[in-house]
């Protein structure tokens, strides 16, 4: 778990997984797919071609 964030109303973040496909249009601007872009390595592939992967299989 994340002891460090920038969002103002929590201590803490954690995300189970990583990657996505878009769904919306809230979608058109996503920072996720930008920064997977720039470090696919530890990242992955996002979008319909790529793998979902998770942190743990309890998620």
């Amino acid at each position: 778990m994340g002891t460090k964030t920038g969002i103002q109303w929590c201590d803490h973040t954690f995300n189970p997984w990583r990657g996505c496909t878009k769904v919306s249009p809230g979608c058109q601007h996503c920072y996720a797919l930008t920064m997977s872009k720039r470090n696919p390595a530890t990242l992955g592939t996002w979008g319909p071609n790529g793998a979902r992967v998770f942190a743990a299989e309890n998620y």
